[in-house]
């Protein structure tokens, strides 16, 4: 997407840190990891031999199901997930503060009257896109903007965030389960779908983006974002010997319930296959470490920041995360 404007909210200010240029991030004091008396970490920021905490035969965030329990454990679980995201924030914060950065851009340019954010997380893209229109956009960047997700706390964050904003609404569920109340409250169609950093959650993605196609229409923008198992951190870990392959699952990917590792060809590969037609695809941030070991750089000042993000897209296949813009094929021709 090229060089994007600076957002006012500096992932430094999200993480707790000074904004000045001058100020160097060290978010050893917020993280809730912390290294083994000998400082010795695994891959992904795990002391070696830690045991993964991702629950088997349960739905991960996307609503992943196996084993066939309850409704009850469902949310459960999801529960469970929310809590160790939040416990385990960190350096993905600033990851989301940069995702979010390159989003806004997106809605800039398109203007869509109609979004749906299928996964808000703990920090709704919406609350950035209002921000933004609070801060010099001289008329609103949206008029509809439906926010799907399935645990209870993050919904209730973005209920809470949106406050007397109506054009806001939360609808509480797995996507592929609401998908028809979506579309309902879409009204005339959804101009954009985002779903970001989602899909390798999913046992099956083809769960996902079948219900991303009920929700799109022949016009309707989508994008979607993954983590890159080509990001330069895994080549790095592979190159010191530390991991085999790199779309190997990580300990923090165990964690997470997160059950694939994306390079560009074979995400690619799962979005062509589920029908859509990729438009634009690129990378954002080149993360040099782990989330662990990104946290304990003491000279990750803003601009370096700035400048990781911006070299991310220009060299995508290194990217910390790659993402595609996609629409439904138009109708063959009678």
């Amino acid at each position: 997407m090229g060089t994007s404007p600076k957002v006012e909210a500096s992932p430094v200010a999200a993480l707790g840190h000074p904004q000045s240029s001058a100020a160097a991030i060290d978010i050893r004091h917020t993280a809730t990891v912390t290294a083994p008396a000998d400082n010795v970490v695994g891959w992904d920021g795990d002391p070696p031999g830690s045991v993964p905490l991702g629950i088997p035969e349960g739905p991960d965030r996307a609503g992943n199901r196996t084993g066939g329990h309850s409704q009850e454990s469902r949310a459960e679980r999801l529960s469970h997930y929310a809590a160790t995201y939040g416990a385990d924030y960190g350096f993905e914060g600033v990851l989301v503060a940069y995702r979010h950065r390159m989003l806004v851009d997106l809605v800039r340019e398109h203007r869509p009257a109609t979004v749906v954010e299928v996964g808000c997380g703990m920090e709704p893209l919406v609350d950035a896109v209002r921000q933004r229109e609070a801060t010099g956009t001289p008329c609103p960047l949206f008029e509809k903007w439906v926010i799907v997700e399935p645990d209870a706390s993050f919904a209730d964050r973005a209920e809470a965030s949106a406050g007397r904003d109506r054009r806001v609404t939360v609808i509480r569920g797995f996507v592929e389960d609401v998908a028809g109340e979506v579309v309902s409250r879409c009204g005339q169609g959804a101009d954009l779908v985002v779903c970001s950093s989602l899909l390798h959650e999913l046992e099956d993605p083809d769960v996902l983006l079948s219900a991303l196609r009920r929700i799109a229409g022949p016009t309707t923008l989508v994008h979607v974002s993954v983590p890159n198992a080509g990001s330069l951190h895994r080549r790095l870990a592979r190159a010191m010997g530390m991991i085999d392959d790199i779309h190997q699952l990580s300990e923090r990917n165990h964690r997470f319930m997160q059950h694939h590792v994306y390079d560009r060809a074979s995400f690619a590969d799962v979005l062509t296959n589920a029908g859509f037609e990729i438009v634009h695809s690129g990378g954002a941030f080149a993360k040099l470490f782990d989330h662990h070991h990104m946290e304990r750089v003491p000279f990750l000042t803003p601009e370096l920041l700035d400048g990781l993000y911006e070299l991310g897209q220009e060299l995508p296949d290194l990217a910390a995360e790659i993402y595609a813009n996609m629409r439904l094929p138009a109708p063959e021709p009678r």
